[in-house]
């Protein structure tokens, strides 16, 4: 029996219209539907560092939403995507004693829409959250705490840290390797992590070529090459790979970090093909910078090997777009700024530039200092 659906016009019901169960005219358009094939691929598509993150703040959020018998979709609701800010911005992280960084509240909004957006559902709409988390960030700077960011390990720092690897065993080969070519490469910890023996090529004596295949701010996956004539930096690559080549770990694919056991041997890589993952790089770095009784050694992490050259450069006084333009590891300012005036700072200098220095520096206080 074919059913019927009632329509309104003006408010007056007429004779009913036959549904038609097979209506040409609402048939999808296969012009306008991704092949299975396309949707797969879009899903699991995206930088493998990033989409971890998400994935990480998205289970977080759905292990909220089941404490509170909420659902977190996709589609994920406005109202939960804001209560789950206000939970965010009021409970204290264990690891450090305080509320949750603004940054990190940010980036859990950003995972959360994100996600939707993968499974092409609408975002909850961020106005309420990002409200919320205004007045958060307000509140944190007048209470005076800032972003906590790693402490540069820069060359006074770096010196100390490497004397203390031991040259004697294999994990302090492999360790001096990690500082050497962080400090070289401004690399970062994943960056480190994915170093293969072919991405580096010894052009002489006394040059190497690195090269990072990917990085984070390389969106076209170009690459780029690190030309380092740093002796030091040459004889550590050269000891550790003469490590692997003694332990048969010297083919060109496999990972040139690689994990060491406590007899000394070299660990088989892991099923995901890593030799040491990025948390590791990051848990060995901390472990050198206590170990060398580095100042600041608690802000120590491995992030600072990347923050290290620039804030040396900051030093000797170049401004952050010439620093930015010599090693073409950063698209902005904003970040070397910030290393180039903590360089100017260890320096024991003032961090203004131009003009500014000499102006504000004849603005001296004249007088004798009265008797206490």
């Amino acid at each position: 029996m074919t059913g019927l659906v009632p329509r309104r016009t003006d408010f007056e019901v007429i004779d009913a219209e036959p549904l038609l169960e097979d209506d040409s005219s609402t048939a999808a358009d296969p012009n306008q539907e991704l092949t299975p094939e396309a949707a797969a691929a879009l899903t699991r598509a995206g930088r493998v560092r990033t989409k971890d993150t998400y994935e990480e703040r998205w289970r977080a959020f759905a292990r909220w939403c089941a404490e509170k018998d909420r659902t977190p979709g996709p589609p994920t609701t406005q109202a939960n995507l804001t209560s789950y800010v206000h939970h965010l911005i009021n409970q204290t992280v264990p690891s450090t004693g305080r509320t949750t960084d603004p940054n990190t509240v940010r980036l859990a909004v950003a995972a959360i829409r994100h996600i939707n957006k993968k499974r092409r559902q609408e975002p909850p709409d961020q106005g309420e959250a990002l409200i919320l988390l205004a007045d958060y960030r307000h509140d944190w700077a007048e209470q005076g705490l800032s972003d906590r960011s790693s402490a540069p390990i820069d060359l006074d720092r770096l010196a100390p840290m490497i004397a203390a690897c031991r040259t004697d065993i294999p994990t302090g080969l492999r360790d001096r390797v990690i500082l050497c070519l962080g400090y070289q490469m401004r690399a970062r910890r994943s960056e480190l992590a994915k170093l293969k023996l072919h991405h580096l090529h010894f052009a002489s004596l006394t040059l190497l070529i690195a090269r990072k295949a990917t990085s984070k701010a390389d969106k076209t996956s170009q690459g780029k090459n690190y030309e380092i004539d740093d002796p030091v930096t040459i004889a550590a690559v050269r000891a550790w790979i003469d490590v692997l080549a003694e332990h048969g770990q010297a083919d060109l694919t496999l990972p040139l970090l690689r994990r060491v056991d406590q007899w000394g041997n070299i660990a088989p890589i892991s099923s995901k093909g890593w030799g040491l993952t990025p948390h590791s790089i990051n848990t060995i770095v901390k472990s050198i910078a206590h170990a060398a009784g580095i100042d600041d050694a608690e802000e120590i992490t491995s992030h600072g090997l990347r923050a290290g050259a620039p804030t040396d450069l900051g030093k000797r006084g170049y401004s952050a777009a010439e620093i930015r333009d010599m090693t073409g590891d950063w698209s902005s300012t904003e970040m070397v700024e910030k290393y180039r005036k903590i360089g100017r700072h260890r320096a024991g200098v003032r961090s203004d530039q131009g003009a500014l220095i000499s102006a504000l520096s004849m603005l001296r206080i004249s007088g004798q200092q009265s008797d206490p």
